[in-house]
């Protein structure tokens, strides 16, 4: 066994056939398929899937921080009395009429 360049080890037998069956022969060209593929066509196909598959994930996690941020901002309202402090419903004892004071 020679070393190939890279440390790849190929062990390649050598059999020396007596005579040539063609039967054999003509089902292994049957069967032979030779691709020429585009290499960089298929490169950049994959880029193109992947770069989609990322923007639909980074588009997923943009939509889950704002429903996230909705909601926090939401809660925060709920437990913020600002709503409840509101001047337009603030009346006073005095302006009203109504004295409960005076029951009897």
């Amino acid at each position: 066994m020679s070393r190939l360049p890279h440390s790849i080890v190929c062990n390649v037998r050598n059999i020396k056939v007596d005579k040539r069956i063609n039967e054999v022969v003509n089902r292994l060209n049957k069967t032979k398929e030779e691709r020429h593929p585009d290499l960089q066509a298929e490169r950049e196909q994959r880029d193109k899937e992947e770069r989609a598959k990322q923007r639909k994930v980074e588009k997923c996690k943009r939509e889950q921080e704002k429903e996230e941020a909705k909601r926090k901002k939401e809660a925060a309202e709920l437990r913020n009395y600002s709503s409840l402090m509101s001047s337009d419903q603030m009346t006073s004892n005095q302006d009203g009429g109504y004295d409960s004071d005076e029951f009897m």
